[in-house]
């Protein structure tokens, strides 16, 4: 990572939030590498981390503070007082850099999605996912869990749910909420937004949202706060809905029709967009006007990283069945 956006764009962003102004020995760099050392070494905590710098010399010069074992009281305090806008400007620069080397010059849709950027103005805007997933667990063990709809099984089921607001500009979670699983996806929607808000001016915003998170009311209310979203459209009715309809759009064994709709409850108009292929139909709901819809179908496709995250969180706290490790 160091090596990838520089040391000195490092030292700029060290500078520009002032955070080795009360350090003496443990700078924010060297944290930087202690926690990387942590990831590689599959260290489960700062004791961990701790023990290994003191048994290890050339561990802790390559950490950058030979002189001197760092006590597990300061990693901590230092480690919790990270500061995040410092992390997410690291790990942004890092994801922009990465996509001119290796693998990533080799997938097509980057290219869609920086045309998207250069042709819309979204430069300077934050991209957002919300979603949640259903965990199931054992009711014995977890009698207070609560119970929730599990998509893969179909059934009712004994669980927790995690819902989160990823960043897709840094690659980095920036809100995590784990309630019961009886706690419907569209009751945590506030709270999401909240997080996002936080880091993000509304008209900075784009949400890329779950079908779960549907309502028009909500809409209306994104419109009105200038936030742009894209979400999958419900099959609902549209016998009291106003549509129009804007192209259509073939491509090899694909076509593409956009529609304007102005659904009920809502003052503003929304694009409709829908896909047709071998696969069937799918429809995207959005509120932003100036691109093509194949730039709005690719800036949804990035929403798959958040499936990712919800991958590893389940594989790190060993919820892959349903007797978890202790480290829930």
């Amino acid at each position: 990572m160091i090596g990838t956006v520089g040391m000195d764009f490092l030292q700029k962003l060290v500078e520009k939030y002032n955070l080795n102004y009360y350090k003496k020995k443990h700078y924010i760099q060297c944290l930087l590498k202690d926690l990387m050392c942590m990831a590689i070494y599959d260290m489960d905590s700062v004791k961990d981390m701790h023990t290994a710098f003191s048994n290890n010399f050339l561990l802790r010069s390559g950490c950058g503070h030979p002189d001197k074992v760092i006590s597990r009281a300061q990693i901590s305090r230092d480690v919790n007082d990270m500061n995040l806008e410092f992390i997410r400007e690291c790990f942004r620069t890092l994801i922009i850099k990465a996509k001119h080397i290796g693998m990533f010059k080799k997938l097509k849709y980057v290219d869609i999605f920086k045309k998207f950027v250069e042709e819309t103005f979204i430069g300077g805007k934050q991209i957002y996912a919300l979603d949640s997933t259903f965990k199931p667990l054992n009711p014995h063990t977890y009698p207070k869990a609560g119970y929730g709809h599990s998509i893969l099984s179909r059934k009712i089921e004994n669980g927790l749910k995690p819902h989160v607001a990823f960043d897709l500009n840094a690659m980095i979670p920036i809100g995590l909420n784990v309630t019961s699983g009886n706690v419907h996806d569209s009751q945590e929607f506030e709270n999401l937004v909240n997080f996002v808000l936080q880091f993000s001016k509304a008209e900075d915003t784009i949400l890329l949202m779950d079908k779960a998170y549907y309502d028009h009311e909500r809409f209306e209310i994104l419109c009105d706060r200038k936030i742009w979203f894209v979400t999958p459209r419900k099959n609902l009715s549209l016998a009291k809905t106003k549509v129009a309809f804007l192209g259509k759009l073939e491509l090899e064994g694909c076509v593409i029709e956009e529609y304007q709709m102005k659904l009920t409850k809502m003052k503003h108009h929304l694009r409709r967009i829908v896909v047709k292929d071998d696969f069937g139909t799918f429809e995207l709901l959005t509120n932003i006007c100036p691109c093509n819809p194949l730039m709005i179908i690719a800036l949804y496709s990035e929403r798959w990283i958040v499936e990712v995250f919800f991958r590893c969180i389940k594989q790190e706290f060993g919820l892959k069945t349903k007797r978890p490790s202790e480290k829930l």
